[in-house]
């Protein structure tokens, strides 16, 4: 049978056609696909680890570092060194492994065989933990005997660190350990490094701006889950430092004082509401937070009846109702059944004798005369009744209403915190100005206050001359004129100031909160203080000796040769 040459070629074509379609579907399997192939087995053998950059640091005026990092040795252990053919050999094997280790450190071991399975079906990729913080001798044995232990590592980890201890420990506040917090999209984060997190004080109001951006590693595995090779995808940014207003030296002079009291105290920048100062007693060290500790912050948190630091809002009010500072009025030592400081009483008493003596009987009838709603108005433009606004969370109002007798004598229903009672000090002080107290330095503007009390310059200046009388020969004149080796000492600049009791019931009986509060110096001040001591006796003999050595460390002391 003859074929023709054109059913030949027919043949000859279909043939060629199928060899180029297999061809070209071997390219596709050969060449292409598994090129895709490749990128689904890359995926599904990566690992994304999150790790966070370093947290900012927080810094006092002169850049002296409040907060920190610290480097920490840390004893991992990586499974992926462990041969073992099945899960439960590889924890058996593991365990011991880790035995051996924690004895050679001489420590105990607190890895159980149920952490250790866990953490190979969830994170077989990373290392495992197993001690933290390695001291230099322990560091010295591992490294010995490095050759016997090869499933182990030391990884350098930051810890937040406070270099000064309790310094300052409740405006700093403490930090835990949480998850980062990143922008991830759609991609899957299967393991991640814990952050250090703000809980209270700076560390928690600032925690966005210290804290930092998170980076990425990715973890190549092979089939059983062990990490093969990694690299940075995107490296982590650290945090933003943060520089405050607080001063180590006003802050050490001001713990100093009120250690071994239940209290609290403030220092301010009588010119712009800078707080160079902030404490609460008793205290805690960040570095070793635990639940317990006493981390509630009396010095903006505590409220407390001001007792006689409130005497100047009063005199205040009374002469811009147009009160005369030479009216005289009687003080037997009682007034409508409330005794007077002096229990006889002052006699026959103006209204710079009253502050200076603290006379509670000129102040009752004084409150009377100017009337509640303008000593209120009054207290409202130094800021009492409301938060400050300070840069820190937890701050509380106080109260001021309603209006009774006994709040012209700071007492009843009156509260304030140790921070609003320091801004009325430096108020007083700064010829009316009242500031917004600040931690964070952001500029150097000088700030702008949120008010002034618009009062005549006569009555500011009889209210200021009254508080350094009671420093010069008044309720605080003991305390800020003490003898010493038989001489009488001074500070080197005046100051103005005012002593303040109130009394408080409790289930033990009824008890004193004690305050003082000064500006420093007199003509022009620079600082202004508010202190509370609890369970105190008069603020003359508790707490104005204690604002005195403040003020003494900064300004200095000499013989007080004046008459």
């Amino acid at each position: 049978m003859k074929c023709s040459i054109a059913f030949l070629a027919g043949v000859a074509f279909v043939f060629a056609l199928g060899f180029l379609a297999l061809a070209v579907r071997l390219y596709q399997i050969q060449i292409v696909d598994a090129g895709n192939a490749g990128k689904d087995f890359s995926l599904q053998s990566t690992r994304i680890m999150q790790t966070p950059g370093l947290r900012g640091r927080i810094l006092d005026r002169k850049g002296r570092v409040l907060a920190g990092e610290r480097v920490r040795r840390d004893l991992v252990c990586r499974p992926e060194a462990v041969k073992s053919t099945t899960i439960s050999n590889a924890v058996l094997t593991l365990e011991r492994e880790i035995g051996r280790a924690m004895n050679l450190i001489d420590a105990p071991n607190r890895i159980t065989a149920e952490r250790v399975m866990r953490h190979l079906k969830r994170e077989s990729a990373v290392p495992l933990t197993v001690f933290e913080g390695l001291d230099e001798t322990r560091f010295a044995r591992l490294q010995e005997r490095h050759a016997d232990f090869p499933a182990f590592d030391v990884e350098i980890r930051g810890v937040r660190d406070y270099p000064y201890g309790s310094l300052a420990a409740h405006v700093l506040g403490h930090v835990g350990q949480e998850r980062p917090n990143a922008e991830t999209g759609d991609q899957k984060i299967h393991y991640y490094d814990k952050e250090a997190t703000g809980r209270a004080g700076l560390e928690a109001y600032y925690n966005r701006y210290l804290s930092g951006v998170s980076g990425e590693t990715k973890v190549r595995v092979n089939a059983r889950g062990f990490a093969v090779d990694d690299e940075i995808a995107r490296k982590p940014v650290d945090g933003i430092d943060l520089a405050t207003t607080l001063d180590v030296e006003w802050q050490y002079a001001l713990e100093r004082e009120l250690a071994g009291v239940t209290g609290a105290g403030v220092v301010l920048d009588a010119r712009t509401g800078a707080i160079r100062a902030i404490a609460s007693s008793p205290t805690f060290d960040p570095n070793h937070y635990q639940t317990g500790v006493p981390e509630f912050n009396k010095a903006l948190s505590g409220t407390y009846a001001p007792g006689s630091t409130f005497k100047p809002i009063v005199a205040l009010a009374a002469l811009e109702r147009g009160w005369d500072t030479n009216t005289v009025l009687s003080c037997d030592g009682v007034y409508m059944q409330t005794k007077c400081t002096a229990r006889w009483g002052h006699g026959p008493i103006n209204l710079n004798e009253a502050i200076r003596e603290s006379c509670n009987s000129f102040f009752l009838q004084l409150g009377i005369a100017a009337g509640g709603e303008a000593v209120l108005e009054m207290a409202r433009l130094f800021g009492l009744g409301e938060k400050s606004g300070v840069d820190l969370g937890g701050e509380a109002d106080g109260n001021l209403e309603p209006w009774t007798f006994q709040s012209a004598m700071g007492q009843g229903p009156l509260l304030v915190t140790p921070l609003q009672m320091a801004v009325v000090a430096a108020a007083l002080g700064n010829g009316g100005r009242v500031f917004r107290p600040f931690l964070h330095t952001t500029s150097k503007a000088t700030p702008s206050p949120v008010r002034t009390l618009n009062a005549k310059p006569e009555n500011l200046a009889a209210v200021r001359h009254a508080m350094k009388a009671v420093v010069d020969v008044g309720s605080a004149r003991k305390a800020f004129h003490p003898i010493v080796g038989g001489k009488r000492r001074r500070l080197r600049v005046d100051a103005g100031g005012k002593t303040g009791s109130a009394e408080k019931a409790s289930a033990a009986g009824r008890y004193k909160n004690t305050w003082f509060i000064a500006f420093a110096p007199f003509d022009d001040p620079e600082v202004a203080v508010a202190m509370v001591v609890e369970h105190g006796e008069f603020g003359g003999t508790t707490v104005a000796p204690r604002v005195y050595n403040i003020l003494k460390r900064f300004y200095g002391e000499t013989e007080d040769v004046r008459k």
